[in-house]
């Protein structure tokens, strides 16, 4: 499911979007037809996903993807994005 530069803006942008409006199924909806290895490619997009599974009692599902993660968010070197995951990630796994 590769998706061109555009596509993915738009999926971002739209992702966010449900994440400021408190839309967790939508936005679990939106980002679950996306394999894992996209959402570990785009962390953003993955946090997004493990942020929305956190209200919805998506533990395990939110969990496995939070630790997969961890290294490709910490490269990024978006200190914000960074911590606010190592907070998702901390209520995934407690």
């Amino acid at each position: 499911m590769a998706r061109s530069s555009g596509s993915r803006e738009d999926l971002l942008l739209r992702a966010w979007e449900l994440r400021t409006a408190r839309a967790y199924p939508a936005l679990l909806e939106l980002l679950a037809p996306v394999p894992a290895e996209e959402l570990i490619a785009d962390p953003e997009l993955g946090h997004l996903f493990c942020y929305a599974a956190v209200p919805l009692g998506r533990w395990q599902q939110g969990a496995a993807l939070a630790v997969r993660l961890m290294e490709p968010l910490r490269a990024r070197e978006d200190e914000w994005l960074y911590r606010r995951h190592l907070n998702i990630h901390a209520l995934l796994l407690f």
